[in-house]
């Protein structure tokens, strides 16, 4: 009875908290990335999934320690681990706090800032709730706050 609790447990944990992830597994069913080891440090390649099931992000981690953060951005990868980390909901702009609304009622995601101003959104490929919505959330508005460098979550 306790092997089902914990493994109806253990379930429930990685469909809700790593819900963006698409889990790749070889043969024997062992997992080849999103590792978490004995000690439940991550390890290896976790990657971000768009709604698109294109992978959009990787994070390289050695002993829980964010080794590397590729983005990946016309046929690029740019590295984002210096980027500011916000929540959307953290912003007192209007216009900010409307996209906010816009993007709750749509899905979960992350909103990144390039250094140059490139402003893209990536709605996490299991946590959309209106896919047809996705097509008219413009973000353009995003480059006239001082952004550059930025990972928004919402």
């Amino acid at each position: 009875m306790k092997t089902i609790l914990f493994s109806l447990t253990l379930f429930f944990l990685t469909t809700t908290c790593f819900g963006q992830f698409k889990h790749e597994q070889n043969s024997s069913g062992d997992p080849l990335s999103e590792k978490m080891d004995p000690n439940g440090m991550k390890q290896g390649n976790w990657n971000y999934m768009d709604s698109n099931n294109s992978n959009f992000r990787t994070e390289n981690y050695k002993d829980n320690t964010l080794v590397s953060n590729l983005y990946k951005a016309n046929a690029k990868s740019v590295d984002v681990s210096a980027f500011k980390q916000k929540n959307i909901n953290s912003f007192s702009q209007k216009e900010i706090k409307d996209l906010a609304t816009t993007l709750s009622a749509i899905g979960n995601g992350e909103i990144v800032i390039l250094n140059d101003n490139t402003v893209s959104i990536h709605f996490y490929f299991d946590k959309i709730k209106n896919k047809a919505a996705i097509a008219g959330v413009k973000v353009d508005n995003l480059k006239k706050y001082a952004l550059q460098k930025t990972i928004i979550f919402f």
